[in-house]
């Protein structure tokens, strides 16, 4: 067996496991998966080459030839397909343009390939069996061999640039020395390869099919330096370059004389273009669109390390910007300060958001006491005529005593009652519009007190219905007292006045958690619905009409609102004919 056939069947034998192992390393990237299928190639490359070799035809030679000539045209497509995605995890524009570039390149590798085998281009002639090796020359006219060798031209150069703009994206010492050595490679071998087998070849230089041993350098240097420097993966430095363009914050990077030297896309968004900030000095742009002396700088130069300084500033750039800056120094492995970064947050639509919320308050507010004034100056002026047509009915009434008219006598008593109704509910509106948010009126009261001086008050109500009331030991709270007084008397009236039993009872207990105090009235009266159980502490809601149950609807709304200011809150657990329990829940803090 020649020296040549040898060294192929070596190089075709190595292909598998480096290509198995580079395709391993990633099955899912399609960077992995173009380096492995040129490898393949390689060593498809490999076995037409062998098979040359052992052909004692010249027309087995020319059929194989065809064959070699497809799987090389392969091959280049598959590199620069390796070369695309590795240029794409570097560069956006090459991302995006170095595909349709790609595409275009691949149009002629594909015409010819159509050209051998369905219209019977020739490209490989004049075979001739030389000191045991079968030689071949070019043909150098027509359209197909022209493409052929503009394709392998094509792919060079598609190489080289490609690889080109990766080293120039290249940071680091380490990384730029193996990246120059990938651009190096691939350009010198393929070029190489593209004279030796290609232009070299004429009439006096014959070429010989060993292209393999070659090829298969080529392929064991890319996979070498893959596997020890993983230079096909995105680096460290490369993701912080990408992970800094997608943030949303504004960062800006600069040395120890406050000059910038990086700043990422979303500066844009401020309506400028970044590049012409590069080398400025953030200072003097400082001072310029945020009216900030320069001694603030101060501060930042005297940073510690792991310190940050913040600062909310107004910055007249384009437009009137809210920004919130976090500046922390930055340091080399030696430790030696090297810069700042500049951290700015967008804060404008928060402020003005704040600056809406803040004048929709004051209006809510102003609307609000307007609101109240008006039901305290309304309720407490119709007081004096509503109390003055109570009396002139009374006048009236005593005046008629003897008319033998009875429908007079029920339209007079009809009046009075609607009269007292309108004064009692204009008592109430009076009371609901009194009650205030006021803490300045908070005070320690004590409950039990509360409780004994409403027993008091209501003694002749309490007597008349025959109820009790029964409670425990009330603690003392901090409250307004005009106030719980109100809202326990109007629970303890609500007890006895909703309640058909021939001894209504209210029974008061308390209990109490970590973080909040209870209080539950309980009593045994007609109940409430559970459809309602939410609805009865609106204004004006009654259940009942007013020949049943007198009222006007506003007691429990009064409750309602009592709760609110003192930040706690009221509840209702009942059933119809079942008794009621509400329970009024204050925070301790």
């Amino acid at each position: 067996m020649s020296f040549f056939l040898l060294s192929i069947i070596v190089s075709v034998l190595f292909l598998i496991p480096v290509g198995t192992r580079i395709y391993l390393l990633n099955p899912q990237s399609p960077m992995h998966r173009s380096v492995a299928l040129s490898a393949f190639l390689v060593g498809i490359i490999g076995v037409i080459e062998y098979e040359i070799g052992h052909s004692s035809t010249v027309e087995s030679v020319e059929r194989l030839a065809i064959y070699h000539s497809t799987a090389a045209l392969l091959l280049t497509y598959s590199m620069g397909l390796g070369a695309y995605y590795y240029v794409a995890a570097y560069s956006e524009a090459w991302k995006k343009w170095g595909f349709y570039i790609f595409i275009m390149t691949g149009i002629m590798p594909l015409f010819v390939i159509y050209n051998l085998y369905f219209e019977g281009a020739v490209l490989d002639i004049n075979h001739q069996l030389v000191d045991g090796k079968w030689k071949y020359t070019i043909l150098d006219e027509g359209l197909v061999p022209t493409l052929f060798g503009i394709s392998f031209l094509l792919s060079q150069v598609y190489l080289f640039f490609s690889h080109l703009v990766v080293y120039r994206k290249a940071k680091y010492k380490e990384e730029k020395f193996w990246k120059l050595v990938l651009l190096i490679i691939l350009t010198i071998i393929p070029i190489y390869l593209v004279h030796i087998f290609l232009y070299g070849v004429n009439k006096d230089e014959l070429g010989d099919y060993w292209m393999t041993p070659v090829l298969a350098i080529l392929i064991f240097i890319i996979g070498w330096v893959y596997t020890n420097f993983k230079l096909f993966e995105i680096n460290p430095a490369a993701a912080i370059d990408n992970i800094l363009e997608l943030m949303s914050n504004i960062i800006i990077i600069t040395d120890t004389d406050f000059r910038i030297k990086y700043v990422n896309k979303s500066f844009e968004n401020l309506g400028d273009i970044r590049g012409r900030y590069i080398d400025k000095s953030v200072i003097k742009l400082a001072g310029k669109f945020g009216k900030i002396p320069k001694e603030r700088f101060d501060t930042i130069r005297n940073l510690e390390k792991n310190q940050k300084h913040e600062r909310t500033i107004k910055f007249q750039f384009f437009k009137e910007t809210h920004l919130l800056i976090t500046v922390s120094a930055t340091y080399n492995q030696q430790g030696s300060r090297i810069g700042y970064v500049f951290v700015l947050t967008d804060l404008t639509e928060d402020v003005e958001n704040q600056n809406k919320l803040k004048d929709y308050t004051q209006q809510l507010e102003q609307s609000n006491k307007e609101l109240e004034s008006f039901a305290y100056i309304a309720s407490h002026d119709m007081k004096t005529p509503l109390r003055n047509i109570v009396s002139f009915l009374n006048l009236i009434e005593r005046k008629l005593k003897g008319d033998e008219d009875k429908e007079v006598q029920e339209f007079i008593g009809l009046a009075t009652s609607n009269a007292r109704y309108m004064h009692c509910l204009v008592e109430d509106i009076l009371e609901f519009s009194k009650i205030s948010s006021n803490e300045d009126s908070f005070v320690a009261i004590d409950l039990q007190e509360v409780i004994l001086s409403i027993i008091t008050h209501l003694s002749g109500f309490i007597k008349e219905k025959n109820a009790v009331i029964q409670f425990e030991n009330l603690p003392t709270i901090k409250a307004n007292k005009v106030q719980i007084q109100q809202l326990f008397q109007n629970l303890i009236e609500n007890g006895i006045k909703y309640n058909e039993s021939d001894e209504p009872t209210v029974n008061i207990y308390i209990s109490q958690n970590d973080t909040s105090l209870s209080i539950t009235f309980e009593d045994n009266g007609i109940g409430i619905s559970e459809t309602y159980h939410e609805q009865i502490f609106d204004m004006f809601k009654r259940l009942h009409d007013n020949t049943t149950y007198q009222g006007t609807g506003i007691g429990l709304a009064i409750c309602k609102k009592i709760m609110e200011v003192h930040h706690g809150k009221i509840s209702v657990t009942a059933a119809e004919n079942q008794g009621s329990r509400f329970m009024i829940e204050f925070p301790k803090d």
